[in-house]
């Protein structure tokens, strides 16, 4: 920072779970973890928090050393249901309770929160808005490259390779700058620098320009971006974050358990009533993203996110592939999706979609086992390329089943949705708290996502299902012996996993036929 390099230093376990980061001046957050590989305690200077989970994984509390607890409630098919933060009493407020249903579809409807913001929505059919030109009578300019050029008096400029570079408003400038992987690393605001330290996707501290400390985040351990327990100031004040469904840092608690402040937010994010700013401490607000005051600008890594107009200044990277709108939030949908990135939605809730990134992440290490240029190798860091880096926006989507969507015992499927695109869907119930089970998943369905997408799609005879189901299962069972799981290890001959391959593959494929194809014909089958 400046002249002198932050570095950042973690330490890992034997299954790849980060058990501590160390920050430049030797501050230190340390995870536990349970038997399930799930961060259960994270301790971090004179502060802790003790995070429970159920059988199935779901977080169901969140307590913290200041005397504060957060409890999650669930609806029978997982979807979350209820928050409730609990702190000491302050200002007459005991408690903030935050509540929602989902309708038929997943989605929710009507949204409760205690203290006083309330929403209902109503779904119809999706916009095809691109570029507004004006909002109220004011107007709005595009550039050539698809970029807000102005906003009312509000000017935007932008680099070569359309990142905002300045932000012009009336009496004040704000400038950007970033390092070479697009993440934000400069803030100017009317001449005062603000330098960002990241640790991959996430923010974990501030620095003036000498390289003086002005803040720290702690993250939370699930591996979910933006999921933040705490700011840590250099004087060791805190201000604990409390989330809503979304991520989004509706209040903060100081060393004593007293709430320091509310903000509620509109759907697309704009303050609610009598809320300019995310709550004291924090400068985190809608769905967990750093708010930039002086811009009036949420930053969304990829791109730069308007709430007044509900839309990003830029296009979308990906085109069209998502949503015709090339500005739009999440589709139109920003009470039930987020886009931490600017670049894909995630549907499977925040704490699966962790379990997921970190059973790709788990895939990863263990390749390493193998020889490189292995076959085994090969194929298992085939599938962690398909699936790219959290935030890619390269087509694949993972998804939570619904309530029965998917039958015992298959706990997941993949399908093509045309060109590279594909869908994978895990049920999560079927899973469980078997982590291990869950990496498994990833890699098979992984495999099939890689396959779908260079184009090798099964027909509907048995033998082609067959042979597209047994390449899933070698990769699944390679994964297994790297991990030592299910009866597997690196010394398991590669005729056991031929054997089981095959059994597997045969059952999937006649699984396949009947429930696709209403039975295949007895000449196409190989027994």
């Amino acid at each position: 920072m400046g002249s002198t390099q932050q570095v950042l230093t973690y330490v890992y376990d034997p299954t790849n779970n980060r058990t501590s980061i160390q920050w430049p001046d030797g501050y230190m957050a340390s995870y536990q973890f349970d038997a399930a590989n799930r961060v259960n305690q994270v301790t971090f200077g004179a502060h802790q928090a003790t995070i429970a989970h159920d059988s199935l994984s779901r977080r169901t509390s969140l307590n913290r050393s200041n005397g504060v607890n957060t409890a999650y409630g669930y609806e029978p098919d997982s979807d979350l249901g209820q928050i409730n933060h609990a702190w000491a009493p302050s200002a007459g407020q005991t408690a903030a309770v935050y509540g929602f249903q989902h309708d038929a579809a997943g989605r929710i409807p009507d949204l409760e929160w205690a203290p006083g913001l309330n929403y209902a929505q109503t779904y119809g059919a999706p916009t095809n808005l691109n570029q507004t030109t004006s909002r109220n009578g004011t107007g709005l300019l595009w550039d050539e490259n698809g970029n807000l050029d102005s906003y009312g008096t509000t000017d935007y400029q932008w680099t070569w390779g359309n990142r905002l570079a300045r932000v012009v408003r009336p009496g004040s400038t704000t400038e950007y700058a970033y390092d070479s992987i697009d993440r934000r690393t400069v803030v100017i605001e009317d001449a005062v620098m603000t330098r960002t330290l990241w640790s991959g996707a996430d923010e974990v501290a501030e620095y003036d320009l000498a390289g003086v400390l002005k803040r720290r985040f702690i993250p939370d351990g699930s591996g979910s971006m933006d999921a933040r327990l705490a700011t840590v100031n250099p004087d060791n004040t805190i201000h604990w974050h409390h989330t809503d469904h979304q991520g989004s840092v509706i209040a903060t608690s100081n060393a004593a358990g007293q709430a320091a402040g509310f903000t509620n937010y509109s759907p697309h994010g704009e303050f609610g009533t009598g809320a300019s700013a995310p709550p004291p401490g924090s400068p985190f607000g809608y769905t967990g993203r750093q708010w930039d005051a002086q811009a009036g600008l949420y930053q969304y890594r990829a791109r730069y996110y308007l709430p007044e107009l509900g839309i990003f200044l830029s296009m979308d990277p990906i085109g069209t592939k998502d949503d015709p709108n090339l500005y739009g939030y999440v589709g139109l949908d920003p009470v039930n999706k987020t886009d931490p990135t600017g670049l894909y939605e995630c549907t499977a809730g925040r704490a699966r979609c962790a379990r997921v990134e970190t059973a790709i992440r788990r895939i990863a290490a263990e390749a390493e086992k193998y020889e490189e240029g292995s076959t085994q190798r090969n194929a298992l860091e085939q599938v962690v390329a398909d699936f790219g880096e959290a935030g890619e926006k390269n087509g694949v989507v993972v998804r939570a089943a619904g309530f029965k969507e998917l039958s015992a015992p298959n706990p997941a499927n993949t399908r093509s949705l045309g060109g590279r695109n594909t869908v994978i869907t895990i049920d999560f119930n079927q899973i469980g708290s078997r982590d291990n089970l869950l990496a498994g998943v990833v890699a098979h369905e992984g495999n099939h996502s890689y396959r779908l997408r260079l184009g090798i799609h099964p027909d509907r005879s048995f033998a082609s299902g067959h042979r597209f189901e047994i390449a899933a299962y070698r990769t699944q069972f390679w994964l297994f012996s790297a991990m030592g799981y299910g009866g597997y290890s690196m010394s398991t001959p590669q005729s056991t996993i031929e054997r089981d391959a095959d059994q597997g593959a045969s059952l999937s494929a006649a699984h396949r036929c009947n429930e696709m194809y209403n039975g295949c014909s007895e000449q196409q089958r190989p027994w």
